[in-house]
């Protein structure tokens, strides 16, 4: 898969976009979220619970709980999961559309790039996967977003693409995410604040062009670190 660069038709045309893509596949999910004014058309109870109870979640665990035993299989087995991806629209109220029915359990790390960058980096990032046989058989979330002004937001200063990557609870994820963690460092990608990643607040200042004065804040409403803890200290500081 080769993934151009730039700002394209599919994330003008639409207010919130995002994508899946498995590694080991050259298969993507595509999501578009727009507001409408027509009239709501629901998914039925049965068809939510056989899509989101039955194939997504209980079919899918059990996949990736064999994908953890079988290593070997998970390139064959990403492919075969794409026959499940179908083209389907729904009409509903925002919070049924954009929450998701989840109980599979999962590791994940999710990094907030520049927007150039975020092309050039997926590419790397699946080739290191493939490239190294990383039994990751969980697909990679991708979406965009516009840049903000919040001190420490990922988002700050500049348009984002976030990519992120997950692996089942019952398979180890450290060595790969530490791999893939580099690559994302090398394009000054800042980490999403509630997800895994193994930096800290040395190394993460310069990447927030307000980190002095988010912690000017800080000190000026927690001088005592009520609302801290060992996470918190860590990724920000005494």
């Amino acid at each position: 898969m080769r993934i151009t660069s730039g700002r394209n038709r599919i994330t003008e045309e639409n207010e919130h976009f995002e994508f899946f893509v498995f590694p080991y596949t050259r298969t993507a999910l595509t999501l578009s979220r727009n507001r409408t004014d027509k009239p709501l058309a629901p998914r039925s109870s049965a068809d939510r619970f056989l899509g989101d109870v039955v194939l997504e979640n209980g079919l899918g665990d059990l996949a990736l709980r064999l994908a953890g035993r079988f290593r070997s299989g998970i390139p064959k087995m990403a492919r075969y999961s794409t026959h499940f991806m179908s083209q389907s629209e729904q009409i509903d109220l925002s919070h049924r559309v954009f929450a998701n029915y989840r109980t599979i359990r999962f590791n994940e790390m999710e990094y907030a790039l520049p927007a150039e960058a975020g092309p050039e980096v997926l590419d790397r990032v699946l080739a290191m996967i493939e490239g190294e046989g990383f039994p990751l058989p969980m697909p990679i979330e991708c979406r965009i977003s516009a840049g903000d002004d919040a001190l420490i937001s990922q988002a700050h200063g500049r348009p984002t693409v976030y990519i992120a990557v997950h692996q089942h609870r019952t398979m180890e994820y450290e060595p790969y995410f530490r791999e893939i963690e580099k690559i994302f460092r090398e394009v000054d990608g800042r980490p999403h604040w509630g997800k895994l990643h193994f930096r800290t607040a040395a190394d993460l200042a310069p990447s927030f062009p307000g980190w002095d004065d988010f912690q000017s804040v800080r000190d000026s409403l927690d001088p005592h670190r009520t609302f801290s803890n060992a996470y918190v200290t860590k990724v920000l500081g005494p």
